[in-house]
């Protein structure tokens, strides 16, 4: 039976527990409105995969392994840790691994190791947008061996980061890892004009160098 609308449900209508839904508002109130019991326990809402078997009703405080996020009690939204990150399987120097806008937005790991140069690219210019952001996380064995470049090659595309503690700034189509270790940059879209990409080295400084400690970057060459 339909929920009455002094209850507020829109129209007397109740939630539908099949199929897809549009509510079409026709004031400026909220569209839908939560609000939790004397309580104040239990998540607002989650987002899950499906469920072969068991229960499929949230109500824990905890993640299961099908949610993928969720606002919870305090109406904060979180997400889960699998869905965003994405592991990247680098290849050989003669193809290109591109980084696409399903890379946006999400931790990268590099699961493989490279002996020799490889080549990553950067979304193109018609693809990015300001603000867009790409973080990148590897333990490299080798340094000089990954070339992240904006699309095709240098022509029209930069690359900006700091690479020493005098401030100088390297500008470039293409950078890489000069030292082995762990790693952790992260790419954030300037301008879709080449595009033109700011280069943040994450890992923690040694005395307000932007080198002793870091993996240092360096100019490098495109596939």
């Amino acid at each position: 039976m339909p929920l009455s609308s002094v209850l507020g449900s829109y129209k007397g209508l109740g939630v539908p527990l099949f199929g897809e839904s549009r509510i079409l508002q026709d004031s400026t109130k909220d569209i839908i409105t939560l609000e939790h019991s004397s309580a104040n326990a239990g998540r607002f809402v989650t987002f899950r995969d499906s469920l072969s078997s068991g229960n499929s009703v949230g109500g824990v405080s905890t993640k299961a392994t099908s949610d993928l996020s969720w606002f919870n009690a305090d109406g904060e939204f979180v997400g889960s840790v699998v869905a965003k990150q994405t592991q990247v399987a680098i290849t050989g120097a003669t193809t290109l691994t591109a980084l696409t806008t399903a890379n946006a937005y999400r931790l990268n790991v590099i699961s493989t190791q490279a002996a020799s140069s490889v080549f990553i690219t950067l979304p193109s210019s018609g693809s990015c947008e300001v603000g867009m952001w790409i973080e990148i996380l590897h333990n490299s064995t080798a340094g000089g061996v990954l070339h992240f470049m904006t699309t095709g090659s240098n022509a029209g595309g930069e690359i900006h980061a700091h690479i020493d503690s005098s401030a100088t700034i390297l500008s470039t189509g293409a950078v890489s890892n000069v030292s082995t270790g762990p790693m952790w940059w992260k790419f954030m879209c300037v301008s879709t004009v080449g595009p033109i990409w700011a280069l943040s080295n994450l890992m923690s400084q040694v005395t307000n160098s932007t080198v002793a400690g870091l993996q240092t970057i360096a100019a490098a060459t495109t596939a």
